[in-house]
């Protein structure tokens, strides 16, 4: 399963901005647990569910998204309108491979 979440990041309070998290996982309860745990507040945005969806395709998002990369983080980006649209877009497989560079 894919997934994005949105959240704030910063490297203090005087800098945060807000940040989609695309990720694959197995085990989605899981990543909700730590999110829970470790962020004050997110919203899950949308997920991509199923066998056919995995690390792969989180691998060309983060690249085609590697210009909005958090710096410092892993998989976090600055959310802006194109991330949110191309996010709002995707639906299948098909959609992801054509971001592939």
């Amino acid at each position: 399963m894919l997934y994005f979440i949105e959240t704030v990041s910063g490297k203090d309070l005087d800098h945060l901005i807000r940040a989609i998290k695309i990720g694959y996982t197995s085990n989605f309860k899981r990543v909700l647990r730590i999110f829970r745990r470790d962020c004050c507040v997110f919203k899950v945005i949308k997920t991509l569910n199923g066998m056919k969806f995995n690390s792969d395709h989180e691998a060309i998002l983060h690249d085609y998204f590697s210009s909005k990369l958090v710096l410092g983080s892993e998989g976090f980006f600055v959310k802006d309108d194109e991330l949110i649209n191309t996010i709002n877009s995707l639906n299948t497989v098909e959609d992801i491979l054509k971001l592939k560079k």
